[in-house]
């Protein structure tokens, strides 16, 4: 695209008074981030953005764009970010040209933005809301669609957790090609997450003992590099975590390697999401059903989770009878 506006934490870009979005956003039904951190308001055809409000506009000549809400959350960075810049790293006449990151992203993220466009390349950062005007700007159009919030519903569909597959794949196949797969990494892997977590697991100290005396190392993604994860899950054939970011590097592992996710029962989780990851690489997710411990009647995504710890050893052993591992 020529002559555009990008803007910092946004996947809405801007060419002569006109906004630009990706063709999945419906706005009578979806709400987009940059609504809820009241840096875009939308009614009907009419956009207000508060870059208007900037009294300097950053220039640029000709850039890479890696800026969106995707760097929000590390999850959709690997499954939305991550392909996109697997594409541009794939695609031999921009392998010279500046990269546009979020200002703030985590030292994870621009390791792994390193590790598939080189260590060389200039960086341009974007604040949340900045403006940057690009006489032309490389985008890839969307690999992943996620809705960040609907207005007329809480239910999330099937439809809207897709992946496409060799985007995904690509990916993947980069990654590994920049840090190699650790033949010595583990073949089973509980994904523990950092204890102040919401979702916290009740017994979690009961799962974490019951799955070590079954041959399982504990990882703790947030406590790693972006090699240090790859490398990890890299040689994974079994994988069980808690619904969450870090367990998202199962994109990682090698094409039939089993998931289990530890998740309560309802109407609000999304069972959707890593299934669908795991389908588009050729994967097996599978979803652990734990009682929900939440402070009242009504259900919600913070609610905590009690672990059947002999049904889960039960299904474990199924699955590692099944992969001889």
């Amino acid at each position: 695209m020529r002559d555009v506006i990008l803007i910092g934490e946004s996947d809405i870009v801007y060419h002569e008074r006109q906004s630009v979005a990706p063709d999945h956003y419906l706005h009578a039904d979806k709400v987009t981030r940059e609504e809820r951190m009241n840096t875009l308001f939308i009614d009907g055809n009419v956009v207000i953005n508060g870059f208007e409000h900037h009294n300097e506009v950053k220039q640029v000549d000709i850039v890479i764009s890696c800026i969106g809400v995707p760097a929000i959350n590390w999850a959709h960075w690997i499954t939305e970010m991550l392909p996109k810049i697997a594409v541009f790293a794939n695609t031999p006449h921009l392998q010279s040209l500046p990269i546009v990151v979020d200002a703030g992203i985590p030292a994870t993220m621009l390791e792994s933005v390193k590790a598939l466009l080189g260590e060389g390349r200039e960086i341009v950062s974007a604040n949340r809301g900045e403006p940057i005007y690009a006489r032309k700007v490389w985008c890839v159009s969307p690999t992943a669609h996620v809705p960040y919030e609907y207005r007329t519903s809480s239910h999330v569909r099937f439809e809207d957790a897709s992946f496409c597959e060799s985007a995904l794949s690509m990916m993947r196949t980069a990654v590994i090609s920049a840090y190699g797969r650790c033949a010595s990494a583990a073949e089973k892997l509980y994904v523990k997450r950092r204890p102040n977590a919401a979702r916290a697991i009740k017994n979690a100290d009961d799962v974490e003992e019951a799955l070590r005396s079954m041959g399982f190392e504990i990882v703790e993604p947030d406590t790693l590099s972006f090699s240090e994860q790859v490398r990890a899950f890299s040689n994974a054939r079994l994988i069980v975590g808690q619904a969450g970011a870090g367990l998202a590097n199962f994109v990682f592992a090698p094409e039939r390697a089993f998931i289990v996710t530890l998740t309560t029962l309802g109407r609000l989780p999304n069972y959707f999401y890593f299934a669908a990851i795991g389908k588009a690489l050729e994967q097996n997710v599978m979803h652990f059903g734990c009682d929900r411990l939440g402070a009242g009647p009504d259900e919600t995504l913070a609610d905590e989770l009690y672990v059947d710890i002999e049904g889960l050893k039960r299904e474990i052993t199924r699955i590692s009878q099944t992969l001889s591992i």
